[in-house]
């Protein structure tokens, strides 16, 4: 009776070892994320890495205390991407990460906001050279995420060399994940690499648009690609690769572009066509490369706003068209608007809808002052309107045929800004008043001239309209003596 006592005791304490074991096991623990991924109006990726192997589990819903849909993949891992899909555009969402046991991260600021279908506010924050974690960075950060306040930032682009030097999964997450942790859990990330990201696992640990996921044509790689946000066409290139007209990416483009009927069109890359600071764009053959070849074929289809990095300073160009030679070549011809672009100064940018120069004019930004404003060089490129040597970033938000972009600076100031708008035709009313026709459109378009004709069989005969206009009420009216049993009529730029 005594030795099974003792035995029962033993198993007793073996027990009671085992049991404070498994409690004594730590849960799983966030190591990287959790980082929003491939936004559409419907659909968002949400990717995360822990520290030990677990299954994969989100919940998401409109509001955070009812988290009532759920995302998950059975089987163990360390990096976990989930889809998190059926959702409603331009809606905000809550969402937290976890296994099938436990929630690793939840809380207000797991939250994003689905792309919109159409036209709607779209707010843009890009930065270039941003890899050198430190105060310098952290400083841009700031500035920007007190300058947006509660306004959601929709689209969060990286202009390359975003981790400078990082070759292990430590010096990466420090200079990446570690920077902007904030950022990751709210807007989606759409990074182009530069010359000095040199991480190994750079494309293992984004997931970029190969399959035209977010709209645009299937580049069928992560180099390069193209995503739509609203009425915006975004056009990420690769200008570390191969930037020669008969590559795979400039094949791609031509493609790409054929097909988009957004309103607007904003490329991205590294190496900029036009640089007068760090780096030389007469001189560097890869900025050559990127202005004779793709700036080419972006004019041609309607490019309204290209953004770069590589030199560390902020430059900002003129409305330009056609300048594809060196800094030397610059005509006046290709200078659309020599003004500052600014409503309170010499006045907007203007894109013209029709005429010789329907479509055409574009404004180049080089933002590669994100973490390393050590730049040298004169920064006098005759392109540019303004060029700066500081710490900074670029915001810029898209509403309708509006565009407003601004350059601010790591402590908060704004030291340049600019507007593009496009140019909508106008609507032409028509009226009868007694046996005469009145035409009228607004007032403020004044570029266009009034067209008639009696026969719309090919050849068209349009003849102008001469006849003295009246402007009242914001309407510029003609008055046409109703001649004709059939008359048709046009406004032409």
């Amino acid at each position: 009776m005594k030795r099974l006592f003792s035995c029962l005791t033993e198993i007793a304490f073996i027990g009671f070892l085992f049991m404070r074991g498994i409690q004594s096991v730590p849960a799983a623990q966030i190591v990287r994320g959790p980082y929003l991924q491939i936004k559409t109006p419907t659909n968002c990726i949400v990717r995360w890495r822990t520290d030990a192997p677990t299954d994969s589990r989100a919940q998401f819903g409109i509001t955070q205390t009812n988290l009532d849909r759920t995302a998950e993949m059975s089987g163990s891992r360390t990096d976990h991407e989930l889809t998190l899909g059926g959702l409603s555009p331009y809606t905000a969402y809550f969402y937290s990460v976890g296994s099938s046991t436990n929630v690793f991260a939840s809380g207000p600021e797991f939250r994003f906001v689905t792309a919109p279908i159409g036209s709607q506010s779209i707010r843009i924050w890009a930065i270039g050279d941003s890899g050198t974690p430190g105060s310098g960075v952290a400083s841009v950060r700031d500035a920007y995420t007190n300058y947006t306040g509660s306004r959601y930032t929709d689209v969060w682009l990286m202009l390359g060399d975003n981790a400078y030097g990082a070759s292990t999964d430590e010096q990466f997450d420090q200079a990446v994940f570690g920077m902007f942790p904030q950022m990751f859990r709210q807007t989606v990330l759409w990074p182009e690499r530069g010359n000095d990201d040199i991480y190994s696992g750079y494309y293992d640990t984004f997931t970029l648009p190969q399959n035209a996921e977010a709209g645009g044509v299937a580049s069928s790689n992560e180099y390069y690609f193209s995503f739509e946000q609203g009425n915006i066409h975004f056009v990420g290139l690769d200008s570390t690769g191969d930037v020669s007209t008969n590559g795979a990416m400039y094949r791609w483009l031509e493609r790409d572009l054929s097909a988009a009927s957004n309103q607007w069109l904003i490329a991205y890359w590294h190496h900029p066509p036009y640089s007068r600071g760090s780096h030389n764009s007469d001189i560097d053959p890869t900025q050559i490369a990127m202005r004779t070849n793709f700036v080419q074929l972006l004019e041609r289809h309607g490019v309204d706003l290209v953004l770069c990095g590589h030199s560390h300073s902020y430059e900002r160009s003129y409305l330009l068209h056609g300048h594809y030679g060196f800094s030397t070549n610059l005509q006046p011809s290709m200078i659309l608007n020599n003004g500052s672009g600014r409503e309170d100064g010499s006045g907007v940018y203007l894109k013209r809808s029709s005429g010789p120069l329907a479509n055409k004019g574009a404004v180049y930004v080089v933002a590669g002052n994100a973490s390393r404003p050590v730049g040298t060089g004169l920064l006098d490129h005759p392109a540019m309107f303004i060029s700066l040597l500081e710490y900074g970033s670029v915001v810029i938000d898209v509403n309708a045929n509006r565009l407003d972009a601004l350059e601010l600076r790591n402590d908060a100031i704004i030291r340049d800004y600019f507007t593009i708008v496009k140019e909508v035709p106008p609507a032409l009313a028509i009226a009868r008043s007694g046996t005469d026709v009145l035409l009228s459109w607004p007032a403020s378009q004044t570029n266009y001239v009034l067209h008639s004709t009696t026969n719309l069989a090919s050849p068209i005969s349009w003849r102008t309209v001469t006849n003295v206009a009246t402007n009242s009420g914001g309407q510029r009216t003609v008055r046409v003596p109703n001649l004709d049993s059939n008359r048709f009529f046009r406004l032409e730029n």
